[in-house]
């Protein structure tokens, strides 16, 4: 690659930085009104978190050496945080070789503590581009949740994110009794016994009821994740929102260990 092709590629990636620079500075405003007026905390750079996720002692060292792509994305983001503090979910462990976080929302919600944040991802190799933007919503819960997806089915199978968790995590696809909520619903999971702990007749009761949404949910110890494709508006992040509190509160939690203290 010459010094011409150098250049040109630099200036592409910064134009386009540029841009996720200037759409994220409109999405701050939209999420920093929705935190004020929720009485929520936000934290428009994912450097300057200090929310309840902190807590958990997988931090992330930022001593991963980067491209020049990785660090001029740096300069305008910063490195991940909130990924290595979600260590246990793998949802988003396979989307582009590096990620940093952006327009981070935490508050109280339905009763539960919420953390709603964007993604920016790219990978680092490879002659094409590859890259782009998601939001996610983290709704915390003191109980050790057995790993599983929960998905609809259609779109998120198409896309491959089901196989991945089973061919890297060795998960299965777990049947229920109902041939309806098995034909509307995927729930992937190493344990069926704790699958089953799970999905009792009253969620799958809950999620026959809720497939508007097409939401993808993954359980793992401390709560629930729900990842998008692309990043989404206030209005969409509530309605989620309410749905993974639903979610939560049709499980019987007498079934399940709570988290160990500290």
């Amino acid at each position: 690659m010459g010094a011409d092709d150098l250049l040109f590629n630099a200036v592409i990636d910064g134009v386009q930085l540029l841009f996720y620079k200037m759409r994220n500075g409109s999405r701050a405003k939209a999420f920093g009104a929705f935190a004020q007026a929720e009485g929520w905390t936000f934290w428009q750079k994912g450097k300057d978190y200090t929310g309840s996720l902190m807590g958990d002692p997988k931090a992330y060292t930022g001593k991963r050496r980067l491209g020049s792509k990785g660090r001029l994305a740096m300069r305008f983001f910063g490195m991940s945080r909130l990924g290595a503090r979600l260590s246990q979910f793998t949802t988003n462990e396979l989307r582009g070789d590096w990620q940093t976080n952006c327009n981070i929302s935490e508050g109280t919600w339905n009763g539960h503590t919420a953390t709603v944040y964007d993604t920016l991802w790219f990978d680092l190799l490879g002659e094409t581009l590859n890259e782009g933007e998601y939001t996610s919503i983290f709704v915390q819960l003191d109980h050790n949740l057995p790993h599983m997806i929960i998905a609809p089915s259609g779109i998120w199978s198409a896309m491959g994110r089901l196989a991945k968790f089973e061919h890297v995590w060795g998960s299965h696809k777990v049947q229920f009794e109902s041939a309806t909520f098995n034909k509307h619903w995927h729930v992937m999971a190493k344990d069926k016994r704790g699958a089953f702990a799970v999905v009792t007749q009253q969620m799958m009761d809950y999620l026959e009821q809720h497939t508007d949404g097409k939401w993808n949910v993954e359980l793992a110890n401390g709560g629930i994740l729900m990842s998008n494709v692309r990043v989404m508006g206030v209005d969409r992040v509530k309605h989620a929102m309410d749905f993974m509190t639903g979610l939560l509160d049709n499980i019987d939690l007498d079934l399940l260990e709570p988290a160990p203290a500290g």
